[in-house]
């Protein structure tokens, strides 16, 4: 089972670390590049050899070719650095579709999924009754075998009215 604290018990809790690391650190001196302190002086020397503004970087202007510094893919555009994603193009039955933003849901949309063909669709909800005959006809095309893992008199495809795997090892002798 789970167990929460109280706020008086996460204030007790905050005052017992705050005072554990203010007893443990505040005897530490500063580090220098010659002696530890609450740093190794080796970080020290390697963070005192950091030039000033090392970390002041600026990525390159947006071009047709570079978006601040990363080149633009499939279906995107950059004229004078307005990026355009093109929308996707739909899937048909003779077309895979193409990838680019999902055309926008309108207004009462949000039950709805995007398909492979670009519409926004309700998703198919069953009724028990939809349930209910979709059972019945497995069952149907199941036969009436009282043992659902008896495979006997059901035969293959391959030869029917028996049990035997139609499948045979190519590397085997036929029998007979």
């Amino acid at each position: 089972m789970a167990k929460f604290a109280t706020l008086a018990g996460l204030n007790y809790f905050y005052q017992r670390m705050k005072n554990i690391f203010t007893e443990k650190f505040a005897t530490k001196d500063v580090a220098t590049v010659s002696a530890d302190g609450l740093m190794g002086a080796t970080d020290k020397a390697k963070l005192n050899g950091i030039a000033e503004n090392a970390n002041n970087y600026s990525l390159p202007e947006a071009t047709s070719e570079t978006l601040g510094g990363v080149r633009t893919g499939e279906n995107i555009s950059n004229d004078s650095g307005l990026i355009n994603v093109e929308v996707m193009t739909a899937a048909t039955d003779d077309f895979a579709g193409k990838a680019g933003l999902a055309p926008a849901p309108g207004q009462g949309d949000q039950e709805k999924f995007l398909r492979g063909d670009g519409t926004w669709q309700e998703l198919p909800i069953l009724t028990n009754e939809e349930i209910e005959t979709i059972f019945d006809e497995a069952d149907q095309g199941q036969g009436s075998d009282p043992d659902p893992g008896s495979t006997q008199g059901q035969g293959t495809e391959s030869e029917p009215g028996t049990n035997q795997d139609p499948v045979q090892d190519p590397e085997q002798e036929p029998e007979g």
